[in-house]
C-alpha cells in the first residue's frame, strides 16, 4: 500500500508536509472582468457579497482585508465564499482520486 495521498509536484505544486498533511496552490478562477468574488466572514454583514480585482498594487504580503461595506477586518484568506472552498474541496477530491494506491 502507498503511502501518500498526492502526487508532489505537478500544476498544483503539492508538498508533503507532515505524514496525512499537503499543502498545495489551487487558483481560484475569476470572472470575465479579472474579478473574483469575496464574502464577508462577519455574518451580520449586508450584502457581505463583492468582487475584487487581482491586481491591487499590493506589492508585500497583505496581513489585514477590509469588507467594502461594514469595514470588517480579517486576513484576507478569511473572505473566501463558500463556493470557492466547495470547489476547492472539489479539486482536491478529483486529484486525490487520480492517485493511485
Amino acid at each position: 500500500m502507498r503511502n501518500n495521498l498526492f502526487k508532489e509536484g505537478g500544476a498544483n505544486s503539492v508538498k508533503r508536509t507532515g505524514p496525512d498533511e499537503y499543502t498545495m496552490s489551487i487558483s481560484i478562477p475569476s470572472d470575465e472582468d479579472g474579478r473574483r468574488a469575496r464574502e464577508c466572514p462577519n455574518d451580520n454583514c449586508s450584502p457581505g457579497y463583492f468582487k475584487v480585482k487581482g491586481v491591487t498594487g499590493i506589492t508585500e504580503d497583505q496581513e489585514t482585508a477590509f469588507c467594502p461595506y461594514g469595514r470588517h477586518e480579517e486576513e484576507p484568506s478569511d473572505f473566501i465564499t463558500k463556493e470557492q472552498i466547495r470547489y476547492a474541496e472539489d479539486l482536491v477530491a478529483m486529484k486525490h482520486k487520480k492517485v493511485k494506491h
